[in-house]
């Protein structure tokens, strides 16, 4: 018998000897997300617009080009924001 299967045998047994307590593995079911609110993440978004557009502009006055890749990485390490936030700044910024 593969740990998988024993698993599942482990959690009827118990499912079978458990009334319902709500705590236990067995009945225990974990509570539903709540969605975000609707201003979630605006302060981390505009940090990195910002990031993004100074680091162009730095790297276009020695004549140097970034990829949006090494741009994303910049960002992202430079305004503590995550890749997604980091990757449309720095699409944005290239673009404009």
């Amino acid at each position: 018998m593969g740990i998988a299967a024993y698993y599942r045998g482990n959690r009827s047994i118990s499912r079978g000897i458990c009334g319902g307590c709500g705590r236990c593995s067995a009945c225990y079911e974990p509570p539903k997300p709540t969605p975000r609110p609707a201003g979630w993440g605006d302060k981390a978004r505009a940090r990195a617009d910002s990031r993004a557009a100074g680091l162009v502009r730095y790297f276009a006055r020695d004549g140097r080009t970034l990829s949006i890749g090494d741009l994303t990485w910049m960002v992202q390490e430079q305004a503590k924001c995550g890749k997604s936030t980091a990757a449309a700044a720095a699409k944005a910024a290239l673009t404009a």
